[in-house]
């Protein structure tokens, strides 16, 4: 049985901190148009009590003013979906982003797989209760400079310790590199905002052919709910991805 309709539609929010050009060269819609079609059926099915807002950032321009030819496109074919572009970095406009979402609402986050796997920006957006955070985590490439001395510090700044440097006897650098950063937002999420629990979800990304994952998907929320239902939709997208295998 439908719950009541509430007086006002809910605003679900939305955003890509790397959003692309918005359809990639062989036609394939990019994520801010999978998004946009998501969001329209989400409002459709439950009979317009939630709409999707969007912000998507982009940093590279050629890439930003395709994007906003593809968003423009589609407007008309989700009409329900709300969407901002930016121009630059997620650094550049993380507080305009944050000051145009209530702190109560139900944000999802998207990071940007080079510039901000600072686990600051996670912990910052994580202080907001219903905030969750989907970190595309480089874990080959961190895997690959580990032992280089010359990227000492920036791992010190990333992970925000320098614990890491116990992994380099490890034959398991990349898997444990993945656990350690998944470790770290646990930590500091409860040293700096006094959260007894951060549900993390690590995710491989599996190019079948390749002796290891090229990157993760880390997910990190403060909701067990959030944490399981993610674990439902990566397994279920699992099945699918084989099903369709030749």
């Amino acid at each position: 049985m439908r719950r009541p309709r509430s007086n006002e539609p809910r605003p679900l929010y939305y955003v890509d901190s790397f959003a692309g050009r918005g359809r990639y060269e062989g036609g394939e819609p990019g994520s801010p148009i999978i998004a946009m079609e998501i969001g329209q059926g989400l409002h459709d099915h439950f009979d317009g009590e939630v709409y999707f807002v969007c912000h998507d950032v982009e940093r590279d321009e050629e890439n930003f003013e395709s994007l906003k030819r593809e968003v423009n496109a589609r407007r008309p074919v989700y009409p329900s979906v709300y969407v901002t572009n930016y121009p630059g970095t997620f650094e550049d406009h993380v507080g305009t982003i944050l000051r145009a979402i209530p702190e109560n609402a139900a944000a999802l986050y998207f990071l940007d797989p080079w510039g901000y796997q600072n686990i600051n920006m996670v912990i910052r957006l994580l202080e907001r209760r219903y905030d969750e955070v989907t970190v595309t985590f480089m874990s080959s490439f961190w895997n690959l400079f580990l032992g280089e001395e010359t990227k000492a510090s920036l791992h010190d700044e990333n992970f925000g310790t320098t614990q890491w440097r116990e992994l380099l006897d490890s034959p398991r650098h990349q898997q444990d590199l993945v656990k350690f950063y998944g470790r770290q937002i646990q930590h500091q999420a409860w040293e700096k905002l006094g959260l007894d629990e951060a549900y993390i979800y690590p995710i491989d990304v599996d190019f079948g052919d390749r002796d290891q994952d090229i990157y993760n998907l880390i997910h990190a929320s403060r909701s067990p709910r959030a944490r399981l239902a993610m674990e439902d939709a990566v397994s279920g997208a699992t099945r699918v991805l084989k099903q369709d295998s030749p």
